[in-house]
């Protein structure tokens, strides 16, 4: 099972051999740029969350590429109530009020460990880790560097999904890669984390239990595709509890409430309900 003490020293490893391939440091630095230019707003969002500004510079890049006006959750408008997963949020006064939002639903406040292994399982959460599974490093996080595509190690991308090309290069930078620029740039930020944290619990832990629970029950009433069992609400995990949602009557929202988890454990008690 994908875990994070399970990934933990190969962040390590990777981090400290990264390295940005030369005909890309030009382009890292000028999107590392971007997001230092956003430093001070994205230090608002640190005072009010506890999450560090430059990860909340590389969600934003994800996201939308730096745009103000966007929801960090999934980079649609402030100013609409959102219909994509997480569906239901908004609409917002500012980027930090939307900001605030988006991490409180990934159970970041109040996380301690923001050492840079647990920044890059995050990191990699969002996009999924069906990367693992194929012997290729994640794009979403080593694109552009020589950890990820030939000549010094393997490509592949999902190009849709559940569909992987083995001779794809992805042409996008990683959040690593740009991490790795903005530090370059920036000499005050750091990655704090190490021996202190080790086997501490952190917020998102807490409710991976549950999230495995609903996986399984799901995957028992037929969730197609079939969801991992892996305790992390990833997008396949919230297009499935929001589908559930549209089935049952419920606020669509592709979260896991205490509604919605209610809702999937009566259903799975029903019986003949397996597969349906």
């Amino acid at each position: 099972m994908i875990s994070f003490e399970s990934l933990k020293a190969e962040y390590e490893r990777n981090w400290a051999s990264l390295e940005i391939r030369p005909g890309r440091l030009t382009e890292a630095n000028a999107v590392a740029r971007k997001a230092l230019n956003g430093k001070t707003t994205y230090q608002q969002i640190e005072r009010l969350t506890g999450v560090p500004w430059h990860f909340t510079a590389l969600c934003h890049y994800r996201e939308s590429n730096f745009d103000f006006d966007t929801y960090l959750g999934n980079g649609e408008s402030l100013h609409r109530v959102t219909t994509i997963v997480p569906k239901g949020r908004g609409p917002f006064a500012t980027f930090v009020d939307g900001a605030v939002d988006a991490f409180r639903l990934e159970n970041f406040i109040g996380a301690q460990d923001w050492g840079i292994a647990r920044m890059l399982f995050r990191l990699e959460a969002f996009n999924g880790f069906g990367y693992h599974a194929k012997g290729v490093n994640s794009p979403y996080l080593y694109g552009g560097s020589t950890l990820y595509g030939p000549p010094e190690a393997r490509a592949g991308k999902f190009v849709r999904d559940h569909v992987f090309d083995s001779n794809h290069v992805d042409t996008q930078l990683g959040t690593a890669a740009i991490l790795h620029a903005m530090m370059s740039l920036d000499s005050s930020i750091t990655l704090d984390g190490s021996p202190q944290f080790a086997g501490r619990t952190e917020p998102e832990d807490d409710v991976a239990s549950t999230v495995i629970l609903m996986q399984q029950a799901l995957n028992k009433l037929g969730a197609n595709p079939p969801l991992a069992e892996d305790g992390i609400s990833g997008a396949k995990t919230r297009a499935a509890v929001s589908q559930f949602q549209q089935q049952n009557g419920l606020r669509d929202t592709g979260l896991l409430d205490a509604a919605t988890v209610a809702a999937i454990t009566r259903a799975t008690q029903q019986p003949g309900t397996a597969g349906q």
